[in-house]
């Protein structure tokens, strides 16, 4: 059951200390503990609700093998902490107690604030004497198919089913003209497989992006959407804002280099085979918005 205000845990035991997943954004916390079920901790999958995750970890380390944090917390007068000293304390707690530690962000947010963050986060850790036994900080790209009806791939869906086509948002601060928005979108389904492969090999600690490694735009995301649907597309362009004359984005990309220098090979999934993947799963369940681990 979700309650408001509440961390999740997802805890994994199988003759060994546990795996805790925990997060404030539940789908992606959710679509990483599936890739833990599916493998060497099926056997026994513990579900547990908490609400400070930092004194949880405080009590329990002794028990945690491995501690993975999915970042969604903006910055908030009604809480305590700023977010950057909540992810600065979580890692002294981890640093002190010596529980490895990994850390998923999203690399784009609505008001792109959260790579400045990040970086800042990232830079104070290098300058910490005490550190966890290996730690990881995942920047995540633009993220699809955990059934998160924030998502672009979902909203699409959304106007599909209602509509039947697709409205798209053009920018006016283009040297040729109105332009739109290009993101790399990454598969739910590929964070989990990296995130397991880093527990299994616990290659050197360091910041890492995640995504396909080539940013879409918009149309193109459309595109892939109508063709793993069967549908003739039906893609419509409005100004953002309506009569003025927005700047477009710039291009969002994920560089993959530093997680191709530790030894991950495995390809990303592609939009086109990454939404026919989300869009089959949705098909098996006959439900809308149905997560894709």
């Amino acid at each position: 059951k979700r309650m408001s205000g509440d961390v999740r845990f997802f805890i994994f035991a199988k003759n060994e200390p546990m795996i805790l997943i925990a997060g404030k954004y539940e789908p992606l916390a959710e679509c990483v503990a599936e890739k833990f079920r599916a493998t060497r901790f099926s056997d026994d999958v513990r579900v547990r609700t908490a609400v400070r995750l930092i004194d949880y970890v405080g009590t329990h380390h002794a028990d945690i093998g491995m501690m993975l944090y999915v970042d969604k917390r903006q910055n908030d007068r009604h809480e305590a902490l700023s977010r950057l000293e909540h992810l600065q304390l979580l890692w002294t707690v981890a640093a002190r107690h010596a529980v490895p530690l990994f850390l998923l962000f999203f690399k784009y947010n609505s008001d792109f604030t959260a790579d400045t963050e990040v970086d800042r986060f990232f830079s104070w850790t290098g300058k910490q004497f005490r550190k966890p036994p290996y730690s990881y900080v995942f920047k995540i790209g633009e993220l699809y198919g955990t059934g998160d009806r924030a998502s672009v791939v979902d909203d699409f869906l959304r106007q599909i089913a209602a509509t039947g086509g697709v409205r798209i948002s053009l920018y006016g601060g283009g040297v040729e003209g109105p332009e739109e928005r290009q993101a790399d979108h990454v598969y739910a389904r590929d964070l989990g497989r990296v995130v397991y492969w880093f527990a299994m090999h616990r290659p050197e600690s360091g910041l890492y992006e995640l995504g396909s490694g080539f940013p879409r735009t918009d149309t193109a995301l459309a595109g892939a959407i109508f063709r793993a649907l069967r549908m003739p597309a039906s893609i419509t362009y409005a100004e953002n804002p309506p009569g003025g004359l927005g700047m477009v984005p710039a291009p969002l990309s994920v560089n993959l280099s530093n997680l191709r220098r530790i030894g991950y090979r495995k390809p990303f999934y592609s939009v086109e085979n990454g939404v026919k993947s989300y869009l089959m799963r949705l098909n098996r369940e006959e439900k809308m918005f149905k997560m894709d681990c």
